[in-house]
């Protein structure tokens, strides 16, 4: 049953709302047909996190760690090769005398080829470092007590090596036995850290070694067991044997036997200046190089490698064979690939640009 204060209550919420909708101003609320169809409105933009956060898929935000302030580095370091080892093992003997063929009306001997062939190899000289033997001494025919007459351990450069030649003239025999035998009990062989490389240059076979002159046989099995000795003894150092001028086959299959107890299958035979100059460097640079250190730490620095102009990349495998590798940070050492390269004879430039 409907009562008189529900019936007044009711008319009073009526009259109400008819008193709020005729109080709106009018515009306040335009009528759908009045809004421009050009105008889209986009949904509210979610707040940009701010500076140093990030969102966390979409849930929190984490700050972004600061990136590491770059390392700082010392003054800009030069690098210089670990310089090989060449002990060049010269026969001075009275055959040395004689000339070498050439197109001239005066040849220049097998002995003065050796004194100017310290000239061709001054410009790649600071690539190694020079030792000399000679045989036999001056003193007497068979005679090596002043075989080493550079040592390895010394500080002289080609250029010295040079005036040790031009004050020596040949004479005597070869005993090239006596002498390997003193290389390998006299001769200061410091740690290899770089390569090693023994050049014997002799113009003929050798002598003195056995009490019968003539029996060649027991000479070369002189020889060879020294050479086997040597090569035993340093496993890392290639033996390279030249013959300048000689052209007695018997005396070629002998030299190619004392090369072959070395190490290599065969001796070179040269009969030119040139052709000997073309030679010793390349048996030279077969121990080129590898190893490069720096006079200042690496720390902070970039590098750019090249070689022959052309980029070398950086390894981060030990067992990288193409690039380099920085073994410490004043150490770079090539790849066995690109060591193979570098020591295929022909030369080459290597440049090692710090940025």
């Amino acid at each position: 049953m409907l009562r008189p204060s529900h019936l007044f209550d009711a008319l009073y919420l009526i009259a109400g709302v008819f008193f709020v909708g005729a109080c709106v101003p009018q515009g306040m609320y335009p009528e759908p047909s009045d809004v421009d169809a050009s105008v889209v409105v986009s949904p509210p933009s979610r707040p940009r996190p701010a500076r140093g956060m990030r969102r966390d898929m979409g849930v929190s935000l984490m700050p972004v760690p600061d990136p590491p302030p770059p390392q700082a580095r010392g003054p800009r370091p030069s690098f210089a090769p670990v310089r090989s080892d060449v002990l060049l093992l010269l026969d001075r003997s009275e055959v040395m005398g004689e000339s070498l063929v050439c197109s001239t009306p005066s040849c220049p001997t097998r002995w003065n080829a050796l004194v100017a062939l310290t000239d061709y190899l001054a410009p790649s000289a600071a690539l190694y470092r020079w030792g000399l033997a000679l045989y036999p001494s001056q003193e007497e025919p068979c005679d090596v007590s002043d075989c080493v007459a550079v040592p390895l351990n010394s500080e002289d450069e080609i250029e010295d090596i040079g005036e040790v030649l031009v004050r020596m003239s040949p004479g005597g025999e070869r005993p090239l036995a006596a002498a390997m035998r003193t290389l390998l009990d006299e001769q200061d062989w410091a740690p290899l850290q770089g390569s090693r490389s023994l050049v014997v240059i002799t113009g003929g076979s050798p002598t003195c070694a056995c009490e019968d002159p003539l029996d060649r046989e027991c000479e070369v099995e002189a020889v060879e067991a020294v050479f086997a000795d040597f090569v035993s003894a340093m496993p890392n150092t290639r033996v390279h044997i030249i013959g300048v001028g000689v052209d007695d086959p018997a005396e070629v299959r002998i030299l190619d036997r004392i090369a072959q107890a070395g190490g290599t299958e065969s001796a070179d035979q040269v009969f030119t200046m040139s052709r000997l100059v073309e030679t010793v460097k390349g048996a030279i640079g077969q121990s080129a190089p590898c190893l490069y250190v720096a006079d200042e730490s690496l720390v902070g620095w970039s590098l750019t490698v090249q070689i022959d102009d052309a980029p070398v990349a950086r390894c981060d495998d030990s067992n990288c064979a193409h690039g380099y590798l920085l073994e410490s940070d004043d150490m770079l050492r090539f790849g066995e690939d690109v060591c193979d390269r570098l020591r295929d004879g022909e030369g080459h430039s290597v440049r090692i640009n710090p940025l």
